[in-house]
């Protein structure tokens, strides 16, 4: 099984976090929704390691499709905000008034600027991710909309490893679980 490397963490230790604190989102259905290859990799990886179930859309258009034929499908939207085609702003009103549906969407974003968080309050978004993707916070994002499913552990159930995700090279390829991909990844975002 895939095991992030830990700062200050012994192997043991990250095989029990593996084992006991990586299945917050157990039984959540996720949509994510980005253009970006990586980011859509990156979340995706981060929500498996959780337990959640995952699909992807590349942009607003074939969110909207994917919702209009599984209108009860997912637990959860994750939104980004700026996309081709139709962004995460008209794909969130158009999931809202056209289909009626009240799925909670999240918007991923890069901008932190209270004017981009009004417009997508406005559109009918539930909340905020920031990118680059920090995991905790969005395990806890989506915990707080998610419905609980009866085989999630809760978080205070949890054993937890100390420390975070080292930032080295090898600790990438742990992270990400496909050094090849880790090593695409460092080199898109340098």
């Amino acid at each position: 099984p895939f095991v992030p490397k830990l700062s200050g963490a012994t192997t043991a230790d990250a095989t029990a976090a593996s084992a006991h604190s990586f299945e917050r989102l157990r039984g959540q259905h996720v949509l994510i929704v980005d253009d970006s290859a990586i980011n859509l990799e990156i979340a995706q990886r981060l929500l498996e390691i959780e337990g959640a179930t995952v699909e992807v859309a590349n942009d607003g258009e074939q969110a909207i499709e994917l919702l209009k034929h599984s209108r009860d499908a997912f637990d959860a939207v994750l939104m980004d905000i700026q996309m081709p085609i139709i962004d995460g702003l008209a794909a969130t009103r158009h999931i809202r008034r056209v289909l009626g549906l009240t799925v909670p969407v999240i918007a991923l974003t890069a901008g932190a600027f209270s004017r981009d968080r009004e417009l997508a309050v406005e559109a009918g978004m539930n909340d905020f991710i920031g990118k680059p993707f920090e995991p905790e916070h969005m395990v806890r994002v989506l915990s707080k909309y998610a419905p609980q499913h009866e085989d999630a552990r809760p978080l205070s159930q949890q054993k937890r490893a100390a420390g975070a995700i080292a930032s080295d090279r090898t600790s990438a390829a742990s992270f990400v679980g496909d050094p090849a991909l880790a090593t695409e990844l460092v080199h898109q975002l340098l």
